[in-house]
């Protein structure tokens, strides 16, 4: 398998290149030093300013479908090193929403990090940050961003990028691939009930950030996405062909998995059935189908499942009293954004139907499901602080895997640990998933 990167060059082919009905055919990368590499398949991993359409175009191939929009941020930063190596304590995550900006801190080698402030396009005022001067008092008046500063700054001014653009690029057009022979890679994450994707907020920026091409999406009945009516629409096939479709849609033929939840079954599920979408699987907090319900602990922690069956009636449970159950149980983070946003998208009996497809009564006495071992390397990701899942339904996940299995047990944190403890699960994220 051959891969495009930032040190790579053309697609090699170019003049007259293969022809599989009467589509180009990519046959390996020409580098910079005029090398070539053969290949049966290029996987391009330079997201969103990748070159590959110009690439393409040079071996006579059809332009990719693309949609553009400009994210509206303007990001203003600087770089810093130390003199002895290390790197100042992230006291609140590595991003940080505060106010009409945010703060962005990334550590990176040899005792090196930057410091970025993020703005909106749209407030003029913050053109300002362009001045070293009134960048360094901003970032000075933010307590937990100042820190950062005590370094040597590697830059004399501060460094200011904005027409940041979200791409969709589709190399399926018209039903016809516009080359063979080359695919691009995405990175799918998936959460659970009740949240959307922006449970992932703090991962996203740091991902995108090291390289990845991250994609988010809302999953069936959850955020802006479709609602179907009927439970059964909520079944793990369908989902795990939304997720598939996804991933066609945006041109990517395997991608990394990462999963939370709900998220995560899914995961351990597409992992299962479709490997040869999954190159690496991540999941957090909810272990392997088959092995989930194994001990006592679990089935009783796993009481609410039983009580979201009933329609109706767990929807008041949940909502009542300006949703104090679903607080008190829930011990959700950021609680009152997730219920506004289940209120304002109409989401609650949606994701509630993800239990009554997937976990219906039946089922906590028929034999676990049976699915093949995940052949994809994975990782197991759960908190000592989780008060819905065990230990064990998580260690057990290993009889499920035939690839390379890793788990990470945090001290601490409670089931979102993504919110509670972002820099732990960024991190291990950026050790994990291969570039």
């Amino acid at each position: 398998m051959g891969r495009t990167g930032p040190g790579g060059g053309r697609i090699a082919g170019d003049g007259q290149p293969a022809l599989h009905d009467g589509v180009p055919h990519v046959a390996g990368v020409r580098l910079g030093t005029g090398e070539e590499v053969t290949a049966d398949l290029v996987v391009d991993m330079t997201g969103r300013r990748s070159p590959l359409p110009r690439w393409l175009e040079a071996i006579g191939a059809r332009p990719p479908r693309d949609e553009l929009d400009d994210c509206g941020f303007v990001y203003y930063g600087r770089h810093f090193r130390s003199a002895g190596g290390g790197i100042p304590p992230a006291l609140r995550g590595l991003l940080m929403h505060l106010g009409t900006i945010s703060a962005l801190t990334l550590p990176t080698d040899n005792g090196t990090w930057s410091v970025t402030l993020v703005a909106s396009a749209k407030d003029k005022a913050l053109d300002r940050l362009h001045d070293t001067a009134i960048w360094e008092k901003a970032v000075r008046s933010l307590p937990l961003v100042a820190h950062w500063l005590d370094g040597q700054p590697i830059d004399d001014r501060v460094t200011a990028m904005a027409g940041i653009e979200d791409r969709h690029r589709d190399l399926m057009v018209d039903g016809a691939p516009v080359a063979t022979g080359v695919v691009a890679v995405g990175d799918a994450w998936a959460c659970g009930f009740p949240d959307s994707g922006r449970l992932w907020r703090n991962q996203v920026p740091v991902l995108a950030d090291a390289g990845f091409q991250v994609i988010v999406p809302d999953l069936r009945g959850y955020g802006r996405s479709d609602k179907p009516e009927t439970a059964a629409s909520y079944s793990f096939p369908s989902l795990a062909g939304d997720v598939m479709a996804v991933l066609s849609d945006a041109g990517a033929e395997r991608a990394h998995v990462v999963g939370h939840d709900w998220g995560a079954a899914l995961g351990w599920v597409l992992a299962s059935l479709a490997p040869d979408r999954v190159d690496h699987l991540a999941v957090l907090s909810v272990g392997h189908p088959s092995t989930f319900r194994r001990t006592l602990e679990q089935r009783e922690k796993s009481w609410y499942m039983l009580l979201f069956q009933f329609a109706g009636v767990a929807e008041q449970w949940l909502s009542d009293n300006n949703w104090a159950n679903f607080r008190s149980w829930a011990r959700h983070p950021d609680s009152e954004a997730v219920i506004t946003e289940l209120e304002a998208t109409k989401s609650l009996t949606p994701a509630l139907n993800w239990y009554r497809a997937n976990v219906p009564p039946e089922s906590w006495v028929a034999p676990p499901v049976a699915l093949p071992a995940v052949q994809a390397p994975t990782m197991g990701i759960w908190s000592s602080g989780d008060m819905a899942l065990t230990e064990t339904q998580m260690t057990d996940s290993a009889e499920n895997v035939t690839g390379p299995w890793r788990y990470e047990p945090i001290d601490g944190p409670g089931h979102r640990m993504q919110l509670e403890a972002p820099d732990t699960i960024n991190q291990l994220l950026l050790d994990f998933l291969p570039r």
